[in-house]
């Protein structure tokens, strides 16, 4: 989504045809190091003769290989480093080339949106994959929320379970329980899933609210809150994007990192676990209304005084 998001803001913004080329980094899932220098082999075979006018690293991962192998492959040509959460930077390996559209992950914003809706909650299920990636955010929740969290609810951790075991767990969880979801792209066996499959059969089974950090996600199965903008993110990145294209040098382009956006919430859902609007933080924004039969009731009359008329 962030990568589609990005590809139709960057032809909506330049006032140049694009050619954009996307190459996916399938070796970040499992971090092996020899899979990764016969992608870098390939990518350098690949534009040997016509190398890139700009490279643009969507994610963590795609940014820690393209910085590895810059050397090698595109010693010369401007990098953008998008979609990467600010802590991921590695700012030893940044050049006056580079320039960077960071986003900020606040765990405390989003699991204080959890306590909040839900004050009796008593445990939280986290969702989250078993790559090198997804690994290090685990390390991160525990290190950010572990002290905020003590001895008022308690954390369980999915990264390291098979996923059918997680299919079970979160279909059978006590009263006063809360689902987080960040992202799962490879599970405790190292199995590996799609981008938006694993939330869809957790959220066919699950047996308590889910909630998740990405509007990617805010399609019928997460409860909402405060949550990244892949749309929003895609307007600051395409705008560098375009700067660098035009000749701009890139270690002159300061973008602040973009924070979650303003609350949005599944009426839907809020209805489902039973979560009254007045819990809601000020400035939400709740969609997915049914009309209620009053309303039914009062477009019937419009529309058949519409006819008569």
């Amino acid at each position: 989504t962030w990568s589609r998001e990005s590809g139709r803001e960057l032809n909506r913004q330049s006032p140049w045809p694009l050619d954009i080329q996307e190459q996916s980094l399938i070796t970040a899932r499992g971090g092996d190091d020899a899979s990764e220098a016969k992608f870098a082999e390939y990518l350098d075979a690949l534009y040997t003769q016509h190398p890139p006018d700009l490279i643009v690293a969507l994610g963590a991962p795609a940014a820690r290989f393209v910085q590895r192998h810059r050397a090698n492959l595109f010693p010369t040509t401007p990098m953008l480093l998008a979609a990467i959460e600010a802590r991921r930077v590695d700012q030893s390996m940044l050049s006056e080339q580079d320039a960077v559209v960071a986003v900020r992950k606040d765990y405390v914003v989003l699991f204080e949106n959890i306590m909040r809706l839900l004050p009796e909650t008593k445990a939280i299920a986290i969702i989250i994959g078993n790559s090198p990636n997804e690994r290090f955010w685990a390390g991160e929740q525990q290190r950010i929320l572990g002290p905020l969290l003590a001895n008022r609810v308690e954390l369980i951790f999915y990264n390291e379970r098979p996923f059918e075991q997680i299919l079970k767990d979160v279909a059978n969880l006590p009263p006063h329980r809360a689902i987080f979801y960040e992202q799962l792209a490879v599970d405790g066996t190292g199995a590996i899933y799609g981008d938006k499959e694993p939330l869809k059969r957790i959220s066919e089974v699950a047996n308590a609210p889910i909630f998740s950090l990405d509007e990617t996600y805010f399609s019928g199965g997460i409860v909402g809150g405060p949550m990244w903008s892949p749309a929003e993110g895609a307007r600051p990145t395409a705008s560098a994007a375009v700067r660098m294209l035009g000749g701009e040098t890139a270690g002159g382009i300061k973008v602040p990192p973009m924070d979650f956006s303003a609350p949005k919430y599944d009426w839907r859902l809020l209805q489902r676990w039973n979560i009254g609007e007045r819990r809601l933080p000020p400035g939400s924004e709740v969609l997915f209304r049914e009309p209620t039969a009053w309303q039914r009731y009062s477009w019937q009359i419009a529309l058949i005084t519409a006819i008569i008329l």
